[in-house]
């Protein structure tokens, strides 16, 4: 139970599937697709012009859904192959991290 979701990163690609090794961000009650969005919104304008810098973007978006998130439970960051990437809520949403940009969603 939850609103659960994973965010599946990508480095400067338009791939939208989803790798075993991919790193991936789990939610588990911030996945709707509004606060995915409002998390990648934080992340482009923290980035501004060095948003295509996709190993900083990356960690600027976890500063983002930490500040975001309190506490110490319900955030979590692996390797998509260790997260609830088939979750019955909102699935696995695919991220451009040069971008910071929704590219495709996995159910």
């Amino acid at each position: 139970m939850g609103n659960r979701a994973v965010i599946c990163l990508k480095d400067n690609n338009k791939q939208d599937t989803v790798n075993d090794d991919d790193l991936g961000i789990y939610l588990h009650w911030h996945g709707s697709e509004d606060d995915v969005k409002s998390f990648l919104d934080l992340t482009k304008s923290l980035m501004s012009d060095r948003l295509g810098d996709v190993i900083y973007g990356k960690a600027r978006l976890l500063g983002v859904i930490h500040e975001c998130i309190k506490g110490n439970l319900s955030f979590g960051l692996d390797k998509c192959k260790y997260l609830d990437t088939e979750n019955y809520d909102n699935g696995t949403y695919i991220v451009d991290c040069s971008k910071m940009e929704i590219i495709g969603v996995q159910s």
